[in-house]
C-alpha cells in the first residue's frame, strides 16, 4: 500500500545506520496459511478500510501447476488489537498458467474486495497481463489487459496498484514490438489504455537483470516508475532508470553487478521526492551498500541505508527473489525491510534474517529484527501499513524451530496491548 500521510520529508543526506535494533517491536510470526505450502515465493499484501488482504501462489508439489489463494484478516483501524482471520487460504482463479506465474501485486477496491494482477505462464516468454476482481462471495473474474507481457521480465508485486478512485494502474515488460518495451496501463477513463513508459536503448534480457519494472504514484495521479537497464558506457552494467510521468530519466546510479539481481522499489515521499531503492556493490560480490536515491525535481541523491553483511549475493539468494521493500510508514518517513540468507558461508543455507530501517531526524535507525532457522531461502517479502501506520511484514519460509517440512507463509505485525498478535480465527 502506497501511503503519503504524515509530516513533511525533508531533502535526504547521506547518513549511515546505527539506531536501535527495534528487536522487541515485532510479534512472533504467525503461520498464515493452514495447507501445506511448497514454493510459495509469489507474494502481495495490501490494506484498506480495516482489511489485511495476502495473496499468495503455492506449489503443493514440484509436478503440479499450483494456485494462488488469499487470506483476509480484519480489524479496528486505530485500535492495535486483534485481527480477526476471516477468509483463509480462499483460491484465487484466473492467476496462473500451466507453468506459473508472476504475482504484480494486489490492492483493495472501494467497495471492500480484492484486486489481483498477474502474469499466467504457459509457455515462451510471453504472458497475459490479467487483472482478476473478487466478488462478494468467493467469485472471481478477469479481464485480459495484454497478451504480450515478457514473463521472466516483468517486476513483481509492487507493480500494481489500486488507487483512492478505485482505478487500477501496472506496469510491465514486452518485446513484442521487436524491441524491449515498459508498458503502462490503466483503466481510470473507465476502460483500460496502455502506453509505451520507456524504450530502454541497452536492455538486458537475463532474468535477473532484466527491467523488473515498478511503479508509485503522485498525490495528483502522476505515474512514477523505476526500471534497470544498460548504458552506452556499461551496456551490461546494470543501471536504474527512473520515469516522470512520460519523461524517462538516467538516475546516474547503478547496482555495480548482476548478482544479486537489480532490484529496486520505488515510492513518492508526502513532500513529492520520489524514492528508489536499490542495492550497490562493488566487484567481485566482496561488499555493498542498500542505497535509497531521492529526486526532488532536478537533484537525484544518494542515501545508504546499511552496508551489506558479507557475500552480496545472499540477499535474494542470488537474486532469484524480492529481498527487500521500500514503504511509507504511518508518520510520512522511508521504511526498508530487507531479507538475506548465509548460503555462501558453506553453499548452503541455515538461516535467514529479516532487518527493517526507518529514516528519522536525519539518520536511519534499525537493524536485525529476526532470525529464521531454515534450509530454504526467505521469498516473497512485503510490508504494507494500515490506515493508523500499524505495520504488518508477509514472508515465506520453511522455519526449521517450528517444524516446517514445507516453507509457509507467515505475518509479523507489532503486539497488541496485551504483548502479542491475538488472531481469531
Amino acid at each position: 500500500m502506497k501511503r503519503k500521510v504524515g509530516r513533511g520529508f525533508a531533502v535526504l543526506m547521506p547518513a549511515l545506520a546505527a539506531g536501535a535494533a527495534l528487536a522487541g517491536a515485532w510479534t512472533e510470526p504467525l503461520r498464515v496459511n493452514v495447507q501445506a505450502v511448497k514454493n510459495s515465493g509469489q507474494i502481495a499484501a495490501a490494506t484498506r478500510n480495516g482489511k489485511l488482504g495476502i495473496y499468495y501462489h503455492q506449489l503443493s508439489s514440484a509436478s503440479t501447476w499450483g494456485r494462488s489463494s488469499y487470506n483476509e484478516f480484519s480489524y479496528v483501524v486505530g485500535a492495535d488489537g486483534p485481527l480477526t482471520h476471516v477468509i483463509t487460504d480462499e483460491e484465487v482463479f484466473y492467476t496462473y498458467g500451466v507453468a506459473g506465474t508472476q504475482n504484480l501485486g494486489m490492492g483493495f477496491a472501494t467497495n471492500g474486495q480484492p484486486v489481483f494482477a498477474s502474469l499466467p505462464y504457459a509457455d515462451g516468454d510471453a504472458a497475459n497481463v490479467r487483472v482478476i476482481r473478487r466478488s462478494a462471495g468467493g467469485t472471481y473474474s478477469y479481464t485480459n489487459v495484454s497478451t504480450t507481457a515478457n514473463f521472466g521480465l516483468s517486476g513483481f508485486r509492487e507493480a500494481f496498484e489500486v488507487d483512492a478512485s478505485n482505478h487500477a494502474h501496472l506496469v510491465w515488460c514486452s518485446e513484442a514490438a521487436g524491441t524491449q518495451q515498459v508498458i503502462y496501463a490503466t483503466d481510470s477513463s473507465g476502460s483500460w489504455v496502455t502506453n509505451v513508459l520507456a524504450t530502454p536503448a541497452f536492455p538486458h534480457r537475463i532474468k535477473n537483470q532484466g527491467p523488473k519494472p515498478v511503479l508509485a504514484l503522485t498525490s495528483n495521479g502522476t505515474v512514477q516508475a523505476s526500471l534497470s537497464a544498460g548504458t552506452a558506457a556499461l551496456p551490461s552494467r546494470p543501471e536504474f532508470y527512473h520515469v516522470d510521468g512520460t519523461v524517462v530519466r538516467d538516475t546516474g546510479f547503478s547496482a555495480g553487478g548482476s548478482t544479486p539481481g537489480p532490484r529496486h522499489d520505488i515510492e513518492v515521499a508526502p513532500n513529492g521526492d520520489v524514492l528508489i531503492a536499490h542495492v550497490t556493490q562493488l566487484p567481485l560480490y566482496t561488499s555493498g551498500k542498500f542505497t535509497l536515491t531521492s529526486y526532488n525535481g532536478s537533484t537525484y541523491t544518494n542515501n545508504d541505508v546499511c552496508s551489506l553483511v558479507g557475500d552480496v549475493r545472499n540477499y535474494g539468494w542470488y537474486g532469484i527473489s524480492p529481498y527487500h521493500d521500500l514503504e511509507i510508514d504511518g508518520e510520512g518517513r522511508p521504511a526498508v525491510l530487507i531479507a538475506r540468507s548465509n548460503y555462501t558461508v558453506a553453499s548452503v543455507i541455515t538461516t535467514n534474517y529479516l532487518e527493517y530501517y526507518v529514516y528519522d531526524d536525519g539518520m536511519w535507525a534499525g537493524g536485525l529484527i529476526r532470525t529464521i532457522s531454515s534450509s530454504d531461502g526467505l521469498q516473497g517479502l512485503d510490508l504494507v501499513f494500515d490506515e493508523a501506520g500499524r505495520p504488518f511484514i508477509v514472508f515465506s519460509v520453511k522455519d526449521l524451530d517450528r517444524g516446517d517440512t514445507l516453507a509457509n507463509v507467515y505475518l509479523m505485525t507489532t503486539p497488541t496491548p496485551g504483548g502479542t498478535v491475538l488472531v481469531i480465527r
